[in-house]
């Protein structure tokens, strides 16, 4: 007579294989949790810096030229909306809007430089091993920039409102 094979343990050592595998794999597709929190810091990274330079840039539309520091922006934002409380230029701003950390740098009359350390690189074209969607930005292409991982500036241009300030 022959005896019947138990093929429990076998199948379940493939099992296990194919889990172990394709855990492996997804860690290197997609990265652990630490690429997870730091793709996550950047990006608010990114946010802090665009809320600077749109806050740079409506204190740049009310006075006609770059703040020299975060304290101008401030009182630039404080005068704009104590000038014209209707205005719909700077709406997204406060003066609880917190906009300090930020490493800034008026450069000129109409270009301020904004610097940050990063975590991780960044590939708009998405081409290397390291790409992620940052923050998207219409107003300042600059921040879409591909950047090294480490400490990165950016030099942003203010422009002129078409409109009057108030």
């Amino acid at each position: 007579m022959t005896s019947k094979r138990d093929l429990g343990p076998p199948l379940a050592l493939a099992g296990l294989a194919v889990v172990v595998v394709a855990v492996i794999a997804g860690f290197i597709a997609v990265g652990g949790p630490g690429d997870a929190r730091d793709r996550r810091l950047d990006e608010m990274t990114t946010t802090h810096l665009h809320d600077v330079a749109n806050a740079a840039q409506c204190a740049f539309s009310f006075k006609g030229t770059a703040p020299g520091d975060m304290s101008e922006i401030r009182n630039a934002l404080a005068e704009a909306i104590k000038a014209s409380p209707n205005r719909t230029a700077c709406d997204a701003f406060t003066l609880e809007t917190p906009l300090s950390g930020a490493d800034y740098t008026r450069i000129a009359d109409n270009r301020i430089r904004l610097c940050a350390d990063f975590r991780r690189p960044y590939d708009p074209d998405g081409t290397g091993t390291n790409r992620y969607l940052a923050s998207r930005s219409g107003v300042f292409p600059e921040l879409l920039a591909a950047r090294p991982a480490g400490h990165h500036c950016y030099e942003i241009l203010l422009v002129a409102s078409s409109k009057p300030a108030n």
